[in-house]
């Protein structure tokens, strides 16, 4: 069996982000990047993302292939070449919608992951439903 890295990955891994100047984005980078380990058998983690309108820096020294998400092409899109997504639901929800169609309508060689982040105040701005009861 071989031995893991400390995120339990066996190999070098193609991570997608949207909006890669975010807060959190940030938090999340600087905690998976690789580029900078001195261990010649350390995994070595490629980024791709989007950026949202924010003028928000990029970590410093972090370069990721930036890609815009259009809509039209029908999922013959690079961004279906990683193996990681990470979304957050902030913002943007035609990236989201297209990216969630996209994994699940197309097939793949190896096991795809999606992880979806959201906050409180994401839900915060959805309507409520409420059900009235009858009581008599």
């Amino acid at each position: 069996m071989s031995k893991l890295n400390i995120y339990g990955l066996q190999k070098e891994k193609k991570i997608f982000l949207n909006n890669m100047n975010s807060w959190f984005s940030y938090i999340l980078i600087e905690n998976l990047r690789t580029e900078y380990n001195l261990d010649p058998k350390s995994i070595k983690h490629t980024f791709m993302g989007t950026i949202n309108s924010s003028n928000s820096p990029l970590p410093y020294l972090f370069k990721p292939e930036i890609v815009s998400i259009d809509i039209n092409v029908h999922y013959q899109s690079k961004v279906f070449t990683n193996d990681i997504f990470i979304l957050d639901l902030q913002d943007d929800y035609n990236q989201l919608e297209f990216i969630i169609k996209g994994l699940r309508n197309l097939r793949y060689d190896e096991e795809k992951l999606l992880i979806v982040i959201t906050s409180p105040m994401t839900w915060a701005k959805t309507n409520p439903k409420l059900k009235v009861r009858k009581i008599f």
